[in-house]
């Protein structure tokens, strides 16, 4: 079994490992700086605390802690290794409040553009870049240095995806098939959810994740008046804690709960699982 380990600077969600016996945690709640609030006997989070999100100062910008007066720039280079880069913050009206945002450019690589890869040709990267730096095919990818993980062979410059947990490795000089926590050439993806969601939050918006919460979402589901909750009868530990509630608009939902679909044969699933948000996950 896996031991479980935090580690905090201030109010940052550096790193976390949780138990092997543990459910998976939504990324949103890394990336939003929430914090464990209640474990179970077995030191998983039952709860997370975003109240550090939930109180900001929406007529500023924030990113990973940090905060920007309007028409400031953000330079960070996980960013830039994330296609986006030239993001400044900006201020925006609606008919309820006024809120600031991060509007950011996003890098088109010639690979996002091009037809699919040959099946006999691999792109190359270097770390930290964005873009694919070159592209080998046929024999001369034999010629290239190799690399083994988890019973799957790559090549020098190919990166890939774990396919457990929400990692980007690349095969390189010194690589090892070590599992992607401890292993130097993987890295923990940034789905930048604060800097390019953060006001769906503000509207009561949940990520929808494709399959597992435990990577990128794919869109978010907003609160509708139709919405109700589909309660869980058999749910043998309901709470009146409001730590164990996940909330929803005007809903609050007890674990096990879940959101009532939106049109008939509606592939995303949203469930009271780790509060205070419902987790959502397309199915389809």
């Amino acid at each position: 079994m896996k031991i479980v380990l935090l580690i905090f600077f201030g109010l940052n969600f550096i790193h976390l490992i949780w138990s092997e016996k543990c459910p998976i945690i939504p990324k949103h709640y890394e990336e939003l700086n929430c914090i464990p609030k209640i474990f179970d006997e077995n030191n998983c989070p039952l709860s997370f605390d975003c109240s550090s999100f939930e109180q900001r100062d929406k007529n500023r910008c924030h990113y990973n802690g940090s905060i920007f007066d309007v028409h400031k720039e953000l330079h960070n280079s996980d960013i830039e290794e994330s296609c986006t880069i030239n993001c400044v913050c900006h201020k925006y009206e609606d008919d309820e409040e006024d809120f600031a945002k991060f509007n950011c450019a996003h890098i088109d690589c010639p690979e996002f553009l091009d037809d699919e890869l040959p099946e006999n040709c691999i792109r190359q990267y270097k770390k930290g870049s964005c873009c694919s730096q070159s592209t080998v095919c046929g024999e001369d990818i034999k010629k290239l240095a190799k690399c083994q993980f988890n019973g799957d062979t790559y090549y020098d410059g190919q990166q890939f995806e774990a396919e457990n947990g929400c990692y980007s490795c690349l095969c390189g000089k010194g690589f090892e098939n070590k599992p992607v926590e401890e292993n130097k050439h993987c890295k923990k993806i940034n789905c930048l959810i604060d800097l390019r969601y953060s006001t769906k939050f503000y509207d009561g918006c949940v990520p929808v994740y494709f399959k597992k919460e435990d990577c990128c979402p794919i869109t978010f589901k907003c609160p509708r008046p139709e919405t109700k909750i589909i309660r869980n009868h058999n749910n043998q530990t309901r709470s009146n804690d409001a730590s164990l509630k996940c909330i929803f608009g005007d809903l609050k939902m007890s674990i096990g709960d879940s959101l009532s679909p939106e049109y008939e044969n509606d592939c995303t699933v949203c469930t009271c699982k780790v509060p205070p948000h419902p987790t959502c996950v397309n199915t389809c």
